[in-house]
Parts: C-alpha cells; sequence; structure tokens
C-alpha cells in the first residue's frame, strides 16, 4: 500500500513542485528517503508520518493565527478555535 502510494506521489520529475513528496523530502533533508519502499521501509514510513504530522500542526497554528512556532496565540483564537479543532479530531478519527 504504502509503495503504491509513493508510485504515485514520490517522483524526482516533481522535484521543483511545491507540496510533492519529493520536493518536501529534499526540504527536510530526508535523504534516506527514496521510491524505493520495498527496500527502505522504514525511512518512508518515518518520513510519511512526519510530513502528515507537519501538515497538522501547520494547520493548527494556521487556526490559531500563528505565522511562526514560537508565537503565542491569542486567547480569543484560542478559544474559537479549541471546540473547532476538538470537532474536527472528532470527525478525522471516525473516518479512520
Amino acid at each position: 500500500m504504502l509503495q503504491d502510494r509513493f508510485k504515485r506521489l514520490f517522483s524526482d520529475k516533481t522535484l521543483r513542485d511545491r507540496g510533492t513528496l519529493c520536493q518536501l523530502k529534499n526540504e527536510c533533508g530526508n535523504r534516506n528517503v527514496t521510491a524505493d519502499v520495498m527496500n527502505f521501509f522504514n525511512y518512508a514510513d518515518n518520513f510519511i508520518r512526519f510530513i502528515t504530522e507537519a501538515h497538522v500542526v501547520y494547520l493548527a497554528m494556521k487556526l490559531l493565527g500563528m505565522d511562526d512556532p514560537s508565537d503565542s496565540a491569542s486567547q480569543a483564537a484560542v478559544d474559537a478555535s479549541t471546540k473547532f479543532l476538538h470537532d474536527l479530531c472528532q470527525d478525522i478519527v471516525q473516518h479512520v
């Protein structure tokens, strides 16, 4: 299954295309990740987990009005976004 995802989403031809797995691999410095998932499964699995977590954190930061991880979210944004994030997390978990 992971190999199928990599065949579809990971190509050296997409190196300059923002948001592709190949571009994100280079941006994050994950040199051990290759399209050969069968021989480098742990690297590929860890990379997919890392990228997924990064996107979730990025979304949470944007919802809280934060531009940098060292920024503090305003209390109003936290109060308004906490319910939204809680509901969103419940919806995501139900689909997984």
